[in-house]
């Protein structure tokens, strides 16, 4: 059985009503109340969106309401739907729900975005994107009603996990999208032990407040392509957090997340966190620079805390002995300017490689174009010894690198 409107293949971001459920019930009440639509086993919606005309966009006016959709039995199907401005979204966990397929989601969750649990086994989710845009951008909205935009963001930014992962195994996603929430993917222990044996390919997470990872359960988490910006703007949280339950490990193939939101050491038991061909060569090793001041010597760059750093005049350059010869095949930098109140001040710097310690070549420059950190490809060399030279520095004339990385096989 499936309840089907007319929205197509990837065409779940409507910026006009087109065949829309409108929910007039549920103002005040729990999420745990019944959901507007309720999937039986082999049970879909598709094609159409779902608004609540009777939520104020007004943030210090939200109602609660139960979830717009749960699935409450094997082989449920969510296909193409829009979210306008649901306050959560899809409870995939008040019930085992086998084999699910989520797809073509797009939505405005104002506190959950999707829950995943309840024993559920064999999964799929694909293509699904939460922000408070779908809402701000809405055709249930005058001019009037969208100055109020930036308070319905900051509650976004607050109170949303947008993806919540509790007791499932063989989980598949596939294009997980989030903008703007407070937390982007939760993976907890709700009793069951959490979510095990599940891959995620191709997370693209934007500007949380506290984090994009937090790891309070489950194991046998891998993701694949995870690229993020941002995550400790509660200037207390890295991108990933784990918690005293989680057993490990989490894998991450192809990360890209900007380093510059760590506030703390990633400091992780053996075997939680496992990020593949991203640990830097230079990591520990031991150090040497051609000048430092007091208290900023160079082995400061290399201990992979953010807040200490190497501090030395313009023309001064930061050595590694990576101890052996190694191919070394990208290198980066981040400046300490983000835990201090002075602005950026490593704008461009050179990578010298050598194999005896005595003859360098340089293998690539790296201009940060202001930002506190960069990093760049280098054509693959073999090395033991990389030196970094700062060609150009803030403008007080002082280097201050608060980590440099080298990174190869």
């Amino acid at each position: 059985m499936e309840l089907r409107g007319p929205l197509g293949r990837g065409k779940s971001r409507a910026f006009r009503p087109t065949c829309v459920l409108e929910a007039f019930f549920g103002a005040g009440a729990p999420e745990t109340d019944p959901a507007l639509v309720t999937l039986q086993d082999h049970a879909g919606i598709r094609g159409l969106e779902i608004a609540y005309p009777d939520q104020p966009f007004d943030a210090a006016r939200l109602q609660s309401y139960p979830y717009a959709i749960r699935g409450a039995g094997a082989g449920v199907w969510i296909v193409d739907v829009l979210l306008v401005n649901a306050y959560s979204g899809i409870d995939l966990a008040s019930h085992r729900c086998d084999h699910h397929v989520v797809e073509g989601v797009w939505g405005t969750a104002m506190r959950n975005g999707i829950r995943v649990g309840g024993g559920s086994r064999g999964g799929y989710l694909e293509r699904l994107a939460f922000s408070y845009g779908p809402w701000a951008e809405s055709w249930l909205l005058s001019a009037a009603d969208r100055a109020r935009t930036e308070g319905i963001a900051a509650d976004h930014r607050l109170h949303t996990v947008q993806y919540i992962f509790g007791d499932c195994s063989g989980e598949q996603a596939w294009g997980l999208v989030g903008f703007n929430p407070f937390i982007h993917c939760r993976f907890q222990d709700d009793g069951g032990g959490g979510c095990t044996s599940s891959t995620f390919w191709l997370s693209l997470f934007d500007v949380p407040y506290r984090t994009l990872l937090e790891m309070d359960g489950g194991s046998g988490i891998r993701f694949i392509g995870l690229w993020g910006t941002g995550g400790g703007g509660d200037r207390v949280s890295n991108w990933v957090e784990v918690g005293p339950k989680f057993r490990g490990p989490l894998e991450v193939d192809g990360k890209a997340i900007q380093p510059t939101f760590l506030n703390h050491p990633m400091r992780f038991r053996p075997g939680q966190i496992v990020i593949h061909d991203e640990a830097s060569l230079a990591d520990g090793r031991p150090a040497a620079a051609s000048a430092a001041a007091p208290g900023h010597g160079p082995a400061l760059a290399l201990d992979r805390d953010p807040r200490t750093f190497w501090q030395a005049p313009a023309g001064s350059w930061l050595q590694v002995d990576l101890r052996r010869v190694r191919m070394v095949d990208r290198f980066g930098i981040e400046s300490a300017g983000l835990f201090l109140d002075r602005g950026l001040n490593t704008l461009e710097a050179d990578l010298y490689l050598s194999v005896d310690g005595r003859k360098f070549v340089r293998a690539a420059r790296l201009e940060t174009n202001g930002a506190a950190w960069a990093d760049r490809p280098v054509e693959p060399t073999e090395a033991r010894y990389a030196r970094l030279v700062v060609t150009r520095p803030g403008a007080d004339g002082i280097i201050r690198v608060t980590s440099f990385e080298v990174y190869g096989r």
